[in-house]
């Protein structure tokens, strides 16, 4: 009776709808028992449902700081980013409207932005062929522990992990084989800015990561376009998407500009390298800049938090380019499979951080089992445009925060919305690979 009823949900096809319902539904649940239940048992409650040694605290305490400038001076006093977090803005505008001073006051928008994450991700899957009674293969992850802590606390993922599925769907719709519409186009188009837009509030540097993605994937686009004579319809709907993506990113970066105070003229001395730790061989036009910011970042972070208990490879500060592609292999091992085996057992600094290490190695092995569809993707799917684009934003986004982040605590969180991506490309080849098994078996 159990494995009859688990076929029948499992042929159950899910709609957008009820996967928006659900998901929607799953966050208020689990987010009030965690916040009233769970976390206030423990002996690392903060207070208020928060979870001691997170970076929510702090943003609860800036939310409580700007609602009190609110309800003073007016809706003036608000600000996009609140001493720079985006999530300490969003918790006091809920705070001064409710009336309610509580981080759970924020459940119902995060459960809906949850629920637009499930959505795209379950929608870039049908895309890439996944069938109905894989679709559970996508959602497990959404449904992880530590998945909690993004709804359930005052967490930047929970901007930033729609931001990029909306993106990554809009490109992925892109490169798929349906016809150019109008109406398709247009959602498209809307996924694309809403999802830049999320990414841009919370983390700028994410968005302008997204726009460099962009640039990439439409010349990609071009010359599929060419090559495929798909003129009006592959080369006109990258170009659309594409014109939004760096038309909504510069609009809000303008505004920014137009909006914060005038800082003073930096003197024509201090156009120097960002850091005197890189030493590139050669000057790279245009992109030098934006490379030297990122590896002084990595050196900065092995610098000030030396003594993390999570730090890996902090002996490669990485202080030019031939050592920083040398690296890319290693990169790719530690975005995609850490933290490893021996991580699971150490000793962590953070409050509960023993139990979230344990927790995190059974996310992995799921992780592990799950990648191994990519081995099935190649052999039965083949390498589509829609396949080699959501590769391209999944492996750039993870090796940009492997790069830029050398803490694998810090790199579980930031690389989240681009691992994901990577294991619904992989879940397309576990369901090639299952369906062909059963038709095998049928037959």
């Amino acid at each position: 009776m159990i494995q009859r009823l688990w076929e029948q949900t499992m042929r159950y096809p899910l709609r957008g709808g009820t996967l928006l319902i659900g998901g929607w539904a799953w966050v208020l649940i689990t987010g009030v028992l965690l916040q009233w239940w769970v976390i206030p048992a423990t002996p690392w409650h903060a207070g208020y449902g928060l979870l001691a040694g997170g970076d929510w605290v702090m943003f609860h305490e800036q939310a409580l700081q700007l609602a009190e400038s609110i309800e003073r001076e007016g809706w003036s006093a608000w600000v996009l980013r609140y001493e720079g977090q985006a999530p300490a803005s969003l918790a006091a505008a809920f705070y001064v409207l409710s009336g309610i001073k509580e981080p759970w006051v924020l459940l119902p928008i995060s459960g809906m932005l949850y629920a637009v994450a499930l959505v795209a991700a379950v929608s870039i899957g049908q895309t890439l062929g996944v069938k109905d009674n894989m679709t559970w293969l996508i959602i497990v992850p959404f449904i992880f522990p530590s998945s909690l802590l993004i709804y359930g606390q005052l967490h930047k993922d929970i901007l930033s992990l729609p931001g990029v599925l909306l993106f990554a769907w809009s490109w992925v719709m892109t490169f798929g084989r349906q016809p150019l519409q109008s109406s398709r186009t247009w959602k498209i188009a809307t996924a694309a800015t809403v999802g830049v837009l999320l990414s841009w509030w919370v983390r700028p540097y994410q968005a302008q990561l997204l726009v460099a993605i962009s640039a990439l994937l439409w010349i990609f686009a071009l010359g599929m376009a060419a090559q495929q004579r798909q003129w009006f319809s592959l080369g006109v709907k990258a170009t659309v998407v594409f014109f939004c993506v760096v038309s909504v990113y510069l609009s809000a970066e303008k505004l920014t500009n137009l909006t914060a105070p005038a800082a003073p003229a930096a003197p024509a001395a201090q156009a120097a390298p960002p850091c005197e730790t890189w030493k590139p061989e050669v000057d790279l036009p245009i992109l030098g800049r934006p490379i030297a910011a990122i590896f002084c970042y990595r050196h900065g972070f092995i610098r000030f938090l030396s003594d993390g208990n999570a730090n890996i490879d902090h002996d490669r500060p990485l202080t030019n380019y031939v050592e920083a592609l040398a690296y890319v292999p290693r990169a790719l091992q530690v975005g995609v499979l850490a933290p490893f085996p021996v991580h699971w057992w150490d000793e962590a600094s953070s409050p509960g951080g023993r139990v979230k290490r344990l927790i995190s190695g059974l996310e992995m092995v799921w992780v592990y089992g799950t990648l191994v569809g990519l081995f099935w993707v190649w052999r039965y799917r083949g390498i589509d445009s829609a396949f080699v684009s959501l590769s391209i934003i999944a492996i750039i986004g993870i090796l940009f925060y492997v790069y830029t982040s050398p803490n694998v605590g810090a790199l579980y969180r930031y690389r989240l919305p681009f691992l994901l991506l990577l294991l619904i490309a992989a879940t397309a080849g576990w369901s090639k690979r299952i369906n062909t098994l059963d038709k095998t078996r049928t037959n």
